[in-house]
């Protein structure tokens, strides 16, 4: 409490309230695309109870699912910095958000990031044929991120292969036969 008194005399005391100060100051939460997956990354200024942070994904940033827990410092006045990885993000766009929890449970949820990811997996490629009805040229279209030399094999309807060579994918993703 505060007590007043003005010129007059009167004496005047007012309650104060405090709040509770927040669980932890964060700094920056980004989210990376990474080769293997999506590394999530946060640095906080400080921390008071803080016992856990828990990490969650969407792919429509309204429902999220847990994808893991990272132990909190507990208390601090320091920047500490954190990291998680998830090595399962969906294919595309996804969010991710930063959820806080204190040591009575309470806790503290902050504003999602996006990501996008897009897996280079040399088993799951796109390829498409491409011919020109007034050319004797067949075009094949590799839908990858990679550029380098390409294996092409033709095969006819009885499996006996008719072409084969070996050519740099272009820039625009296509191969001449």
């Amino acid at each position: 409490t505060i007590t007043f008194t003005n010129p007059d005399g009167q004496t005047t005391t007012l309650p104060i309230t405090i709040g509770s100060p927040l669980p932890i100051e964060l700094m920056t939460f980004a989210a990376h695309a990474v080769e293997k997956g999506c590394e999530l990354e946060w640095v906080t200024a400080t921390e008071i109870n803080n016992d856990f942070f828990t990490l969650e994904r969407s792919q429509d940033g309204k429902s999220f699912e847990e994808i893991g827990k990272v132990k909190g410092a507990g208390n601090s006045t320091y920047a500490l910095s954190y990291m998680y990885v998830d090595n399962s993000p969906y294919t595309g766009v996804s969010y991710y958000r930063l959820k806080q929890t204190d040591y009575d449970g309470r806790n503290e949820t902050f504003p999602p990031v996006a990501v996008k990811y897009m897996k280079s997996n040399a088993n799951s490629l796109e390829v498409s044929l491409l011919k020109n009805p007034f050319s004797s040229d067949l075009n094949i279209s590799i839908n990858s991120e990679e550029r380098g030399l390409v294996e092409v094999k033709l095969f006819d309807l009885e499996g006996k292969q008719v072409y084969r060579s070996i050519d740099k994918l272009s820039e625009n993703n296509l191969v001449n036969v």
